[in-house]
């Protein structure tokens, strides 16, 4: 896989998932393996997800590393920190953060914007409609929001009585 010019090794195993050796990524990066296999392992989130895999090194040969699946990668990369990491890699690793913080972005942005047409498109009552389902959304979830907070709340009080 290349990752803007990176060539970033990865491999599929049996479930479908891609999993990318952690060594190869500290390495683009130039950061400690150690440490941020140490990272990794503190995490619960990333622990859980980790996988023994065997890759194919730069000389050539199969060897065992510790790799992320692909889709732990985002996580990963937001939880660096870039004034620990060599100046002159600052900015390729600033450029794999903002993508990172894209395709989270993008993942979740259905979820949160209500999806409106462009006014041009709509007639007046498509956009009375589209404004009223948009409305009915934010409500369904301040509805959600409140029961979940009331039910928090009782939870509060008979853990206190």
């Amino acid at each position: 896989m290349d990752f803007y010019g990176d060539p970033v090794p990865v491999a599929m195993i049996e479930s479908g998932d891609i999993l990318v050796p952690l060594r190869s990524l500290t390495a683009f990066l130039g950061l400690d393996y150690s440490a941020q296999n140490r990272r990794v392992s503190r995490s619960e989130v990333m622990a859980d997800s980790v996988h023994p895999g065997m890759m194919r090194s730069e000389d050539g040969s199969m060897r065992a590393q510790l790799c992320l699946p692909l889709d732990m990668l985002p996580g990963w990369l937001m939880g660096l920190d870039t004034n620990r990491i060599k100046p002159e890699l600052k900015e390729k690793l600033l450029r794999y953060q903002r993508e990172a913080f894209k395709v989270l972005w993008n993942a979740f942005k259905g979820d949160i914007m209500p999806t409106v047409q462009q006014p041009t498109d709509l007639t007046p009552a498509e956009q009375i409609l589209a404004q009223a389902e948009a409305i009915a959304k934010l409500a369904r979830q301040q509805v959600d929001f409140e029961r979940g907070l009331a039910e928090a709340q009782g939870k509060h009080q008979t853990m206190a009585e």
